[in-house]
């Protein structure tokens, strides 16, 4: 399953960072503009490849991560560097592998995490609060899960509720749900969304105007099947492999997207189910994305984005997605016109493809007139060839009425004898 393993950062006055883990390195963060770097930090050199990224309300930027002595722990931006501080200390002395959601409620931190045995397919999924007036509370038990290598689960975030999508596997695979009500702590029960004999390979949520549109890999075995839902399972696309994929809300449109190695695939609500596809000139990767930034919040959902990497600045993958990786230096009359660049083109697009439209059914009209000019000779020619056949018709009834007997000269030497 397609993990995100790097993150852009969106502040409200519209600062960009991008973080990703680096062996070498850990976790670094590049805080870029215009293409062009401003700092580059290393935020946890001790930290493995789980972590997530989270920005509150306040511009904050946290990082937890598992550190390579199973510890949890949070770095956060202090004067132009990074500080890192431990929650949680490993108390057992198994090798446990731990993967990260952060949901913020009423200024209240929801860290969700899973913990599993790296050899083992189970595992459970658990979640802690932090308030600074009580600071963390104790561990909540949610459910068991699967785990996949990277990713076994993902929250999204409605008002005082928060929607847990997971794995489960018992005889099957079930991808399912519960939602966290966060006035009084319960979860609902399981909300069952589809089943599989072998797995999911991966799986995006968005919640808009009150209602889930997913995205998901269904693994079929020798092929995989890529699956909308909303309310109902629709397949979009049958592949022998799809990579990852990322559903997306912008400007009151849903994008459906999947990659497949250097091919990034997406149709839009607009247009159907036109498929488009943008080759990548590098690897593509699936990033989190997260923003503060005002104008980024009207009409638009963003959990993840595919993007490429040009010494260290990440790049996206097709233009409906252009402005939303503006820098700081983008002023409103910026953002403004790059919108309307965006419909222009869309437009000048439309326009297009309507004047092809035009010139088709132009010739596909001047086909059926030379066909309808073809079809009135053929019938000038078919009522010809009936009446020719009713005259001879007419002649062969005479001739039979002389051969009968009494008619004729034969009955007049008949009737005398």
């Amino acid at each position: 399953m397609e993990y995100c393993s790097a993150f852009i950062v969106k502040k409200s006055s519209g600062e960009l960072w991008y973080f990703f883990y680096e062996k070498s390195k850990g976790i670094v963060g590049i805080n870029f503009c215009n293409n062009k770097i401003k700092n580059n930090l290393i935020a946890a050199e001790s930290a493995i490849d789980n972590f997530t990224v989270y920005i509150n309300s306040k511009d904050e930027i946290n990082i937890f991560y598992e550190d390579i002595n199973g510890s949890i722990s949070v770095a956060v931006p202090e004067n132009n560097t990074f500080k890192n501080y431990t929650l949680f200390k490993r108390k057992s002395e198994n090798h446990e592998k731990v993967q990260f959601q952060v949901a913020m409620v009423r200024n209240n931190i929801y860290l969700f995490y899973s913990i599993s045995n790296e050899y083992e397919k189970d595992g459970i999924l658990v979640y802690q609060t932090f308030s600074e007036s009580l600071g963390w509370s104790r561990p909540n038990f949610i459910d068991t899960i699967y785990i996949e290598k990277n990713k076994s689960f993902s929250v999204l975030k409605q008002g005082e509720y928060i929607f847990i999508f997971y794995v489960k596997h018992d005889s099957r695979f079930t991808l399912v749900y519960r939602i966290l009500n966060t006035l009084d702590k319960r979860c609902s029960e399981r909300t069952i969304m589809d089943y599989s004999d072998f797995t999911f390979l991966d799986y995006e949520m968005l919640l808009i105007n009150n209602s889930i549109h997913g995205l998901y890999i269904k693994s079929q075995g020798s092929f995989s099947s890529l699956i909308y839902t909303n309310g109902s399972n629709t397949e979009i696309s049958r592949q022998l492999y799809i990579n990852s994929c990322a559903v997306m809300y912008l400007d009151n449109e849903i994008y459906l997207c999947w990659n497949q190695g250097k091919k990034l695939n997406y149709i839009n609500s607009s247009e159907g189910s036109v498929i488009k596809t943008v080759i990548s000139p590098g690897e593509i990767i699936k990033a989190g994305f997260i923003s503060n930034y005002s104008e980024d919040k009207n009409n638009t959902e963003i959990n993840s984005i595919y993007i490429y990497v040009k010494n260290y600045i990440p790049i996206v993958l097709f233009a409906d997605l252009y402005i939303y990786m503006g820098g700081a230096s983008d002023d409103k009359y910026t953002i403004l016109l790059k919108k309307f660049q965006q419909k222009k083109y869309k437009l000048i697009k439309a326009e297009s493809e309507i004047t092809l439209k035009s010139s088709e059914i132009y010739n596909l009209q001047q086909i059926i007139k030379k066909k309808d000019a073809e079809i009135t000779l053929l019938n000038s020619k078919l009522q010809q060839l009936s009446t020719e056949i009713n005259r001879l018709n007419i002649i062969i009834n005479e001739l039979k009425e002389e051969k009968k007997p009494g008619s004729g000269l034969f009955g007049f030497f008949k009737g005398r004898t």
